[in-house]
């Protein structure tokens, strides 16, 4: 899907929310500036997550809640120092955790530690404006 704007990344994003059950790991992969978090936002929002999304560029995961009680993490994974730290913040837990649905920014820091299925999504710069997002086959 093309996506020309950060509205219609959003809409693709709460479209695909739709399509998602839990338990589900979702990997966004892209380079810097390509959207991921603009698309994590939206799909968040599209599950209930209420006031403010922020991006845990720092903290490596933010956990919400849906608005069913389903556990939301919204990891960032770009400056995951080393195995250790993912332990201490808890990643493998709540990555194989059976009430979460987890949203993974940069997955290939930690990706012996996902599980074997994951919903894949790649975001990638058509220009400065235009976006590619490929999402699962079975998302369409």
């Amino acid at each position: 899907m093309i996506s020309n704007s950060e509205q219609e990344t959003a809409t693709i994003a709460a479209d695909f929310a739709k399509t998602v059950n839990c338990p589900s790991v979702i990997t966004l992969c892209g380079d810097l500036g390509a959207g991921k978090s603009c698309f994590a936002r939206a799909f968040l929002q599209s599950l209930g997550v209420k006031g403010p999304i922020t991006s845990p560029t720092f903290s490596l995961v933010n956990l919400y809640q849906s608005e069913n009680g389903v556990q939301l993490a919204h990891m960032d994974l770009y400056r995951l120092e080393d195995d250790e730290q993912a332990y201490q913040a808890g990643i493998e837990e709540i990555l194989h955790d059976s009430n979460t649905i987890s949203l993974v920014e940069w997955p290939e820091r930690l990706s012996w530690m996902l599980p074997k299925d994951i919903l894949q999504i790649k975001i990638t710069h058509q220009s400065e404006t235009s976006r590619l997002i490929e999402l699962p086959e079975s998302s369409l």
